[in-house]
């Protein structure tokens, strides 16, 4: 189990809380991946940033992007993600910290002082297969005095029963 401390200050309010998550694919585990596969799109809600799959496992499999950087006190939003084609769901299952606000499937790996909000997906049949990316539905800011760097990491499948959202059709594992 990884453990994180965050703190978050919502007016004169003042939460201090460590959480444990389940131990995900890390940055030194995902790093070779970017230069296994090229990553097409432009970042947009219509045409997102996907790459192959770098790391499969079953019907599973992760997709690690690009880090990021933001100088200090920038915010941007998260350019739109999407899962490749032969993996087409994000999994319904949370990466994130407690405090954190992203889809099922979504993890963000990030330095200290990086805060990053997505609250919309991009959804194709009632299935969530990437990330929005608009003034509504993503932001991330770094808060700290020097520069700062966060990467999206993608989880996900080709099981409509580990999808997040609703599939529309039964899953038959290849005989």
């Amino acid at each position: 189990m990884k453990k994180f401390a965050k703190v978050v200050i919502s007016g004169a309010l003042l939460t201090v809380g460590v959480v444990s998550m389940p131990a995900v694919a890390s940055s030194q585990e995902l790093a070779g991946e970017q230069a296994a596969s090229s990553v097409s799109g432009a970042g947009t809600n219509e045409n997102p940033y996907v790459s192959a799959c770098s790391f499969i496992q079953g019907h599973d499999c992760t997709v690690g992007f690009s880090a990021r950087t933001l100088k200090s006190l920038q915010s941007e939003f998260v350019p739109a993600y999407q899962c490749p084609v032969d993996h087409r769901g994000l999994r319904n299952q949370r990466y994130s910290e407690e405090f954190a606000t992203l889809p099922a499937g979504v993890q963000i790996d990030h330095t200290s002082k990086i805060d990053v909000s997505i609250t919309n997906s991009l959804v194709d049949v009632n299935t969530y297969i990437g990330t929005q990316s608009d003034l509504l539905s993503s932001s991330v800011t770094n808060w700290a005095s020097d520069n700062g760097t966060y990467r999206v990491v993608l989880h996900c499948t080709d099981d409509p029963s580990k999808m997040a959202g609703k599939p529309v059709r039964p899953y038959f594992p290849p005989t």
